[in-house]
């Protein structure tokens, strides 16, 4: 058996996981020779590995109900895909307008000037301030100034932004989305929601536009099934079935916007 470490085991192994040693040095480690030992051991521990995820990566896609396709319009299961038609949010056109725009203050020489400065600014700060009252942030100027690239950089900003870590142990193979609430290392996401006009006149009423947001919502909390289910019964109360009421679609927003993260 080998006598010396090349590296301490804080180094060479992962929290939480399986681990065990090879009779190999350091150089040899990455491959194996004909009738080797040590390729029987490394198969039975990943044979115990493949047989041991198969449950937890089954129930991670039956819990994930949202994929992305090329165009970036998610795609849902037949519930999900009758409550998107339900809330008739502005999509994929809301989406191309804030790539655009995001694009457009990228491609600016000098990026602090074009947004940047406004994270300096204490009214930006405080209307940030997850604690902080200030509700509105009023983005004025005229006509080509670049308002719409200031929102796309705020919400690009906001969206990367997630709660902290829990500071609890994680438990070995757990099975629950990294997104779920009950997930040990779940992070909050930011609870960004935009709509830009202009795009799609026959989606610029009142109920489309927090249609939208509700639906932008549901993306950014996947995998969380008791909001799913609470915007399921909503749609299918009496006086929804025709089309969402703008006053009940409302109250949902900010209940659930107010619970899963900052609007």
């Amino acid at each position: 058996m080998l006598q010396d470490y090349v590296v301490d085991e804080a180094s060479a192994c992962l929290e939480n996981a399986w681990n065990f040693g090879l009779d190999v040095t350091h150089t040899d480690l990455n491959k194996f020779l004909p009738n080797d030992d040590n390729f029987g051991i490394f198969m039975e521990y990943f044979g115990r590995a493949y047989r041991g995820s198969q449950g937890i990566v089954s129930e991670r896609f039956l819990r994930c109900t949202y994929t992305v396709s090329k165009n970036g319009i998610s795609m849902m299961s037949p519930e999900l895909n009758a409550l998107q038609r339900w809330l008739e949010p502005s999509t994929h056109p809301q989406k191309r307008e804030l790539d655009i725009r995001f694009s457009a203050q990228q491609e600016t020489v000098d990026s602090y000037e074009s947004c940047q400065w406004l994270l300096d600014l204490d009214l930006y700060r405080q209307w940030a301030d997850p604690k902080s009252s200030t509700n509105v942030l009023w983005i004025h100027g005229k006509p080509g100034s670049g308002k719409s690239v200031l929102a796309a950089f705020i919400v690009k900003l906001l969206r990367r932004q997630t709660g902290p870590h829990r500071e609890t142990e994680v438990a070995t193979n757990c099975s629950l989305p990294t997104s779920s609430p009950s997930c040990p290392v779940y992070r909050k996401p930011t609870s960004a929601m935009f709509f830009f006009c202009g795009l799609e006149s026959a989606k610029e009423f009142a109920s489309n536009v927090i249609g939208t947001f509700v639906h932008q919502l549901l993306l950014s909390h996947s995998e969380n099934i008791p909001l799913q289910s609470a915007l399921l019964h909503l749609a299918s109360l009496p006086s929804n079935r025709e089309g969402p009421d703008i006053n009940s679609l409302a109250v949902f927003l900010k209940e659930y916007s107010s619970v899963l993260g900052p609007f």
